[in-house]
């Protein structure tokens, strides 16, 4: 799972360094949040797999989903609901053709590329991100159910988008960043000025002992650190 996790990633670093073989640091870091755009599109495919084949989705206890719309609903900048001339030079980076060449072929799944038209590949990268039902306009503290049909080049701009604003680094417990989260909630409680609680990850130490429990991934922990009036 961590091979699939990290391949797309791996990939895109690849093809980037290839197109600009001159990167400086910064350039790097900046693309950072396309990176884990497709490490999370993979995951977000491998669950989907194996889903497919359960018999029951409830089988699967080893990963975490928030529903198949999460990343669709995920609350973003007001104007990067219309067309605008900055979104579209997004949507035209060499960054984002990488990514979303990267996640059609992807999506269709091995051996099936040739056999599969391009507005298939897109429709099935589509429906792993979750932007081929109901989608949902947030602005605020407001939230509106509205069918909207997305191309794949607004779905991926509007996710990078959404990325931005809902990510937030997951810590281990010597505070060295471990990866990223994209998780409005927790991310509401570590960006807070004046926090009333705190976040901590529970890690898996490798080590059963004996006992046969099965590996998990880092485990988000809220903790309160004072005490916290009844309605705040």
């Amino acid at each position: 799972d961590w091979n699939e996790g990290h391949k797309l990633e791996c990939q895109f670093y690849v093809k980037q360094r290839k197109m600009q073989p001159d990167m400086s640091v910064s350039d790097e870091e900046a693309a950072m949040p396309k990176a884990l755009m497709l490490r999370t599109f993979a995951s977000l495919k491998l669950l989907r797999d194996k889903q497919s084949v359960a018999d029951d989705a409830s089988m699967i206890k080893d990963a975490v989903s928030c529903g198949p719309n999460h990343f669709a609903s995920l609350a973003v900048s007001p104007q990067h609901h219309s067309t605008t001339s900055k979104s579209t030079k997004t949507l035209n980076s060499s960054e984002m053709n990488i990514v979303k060449s990267i996640m059609m072929q992807h999506a269709i799944g091995k051996g099936k590329q040739k056999e599969s038209s391009l507005d298939e590949q897109a429709a099935a990268a589509l429906k792993i991100w979750g932007y081929d039902d109901h989608q949902h306009i947030r602005t605020n503290d407001k939230e509106t159910p509205k069918k909207k049909s997305f191309t794949l080049d607004q779905a991926l701009f509007r996710t990078d988008d959404a990325f931005k604003k809902n990510n937030f680094g997951i810590l281990d417990a010597l505070h060295s960043s471990i990866g990223e989260g994209v998780y409005p909630c927790a991310a509401l409680l570590n960006h807070s000025c004046a926090p009333n609680t705190i976040l901590r990850y529970k890690l898996d130490s490798g080590d059963s002992g004996g006992k046969g429990e099965a590996f998990h991934l880092p485990l988000l922990q809220i903790i309160a650190c004072r005490n916290i009036v009844n309605g705040e």
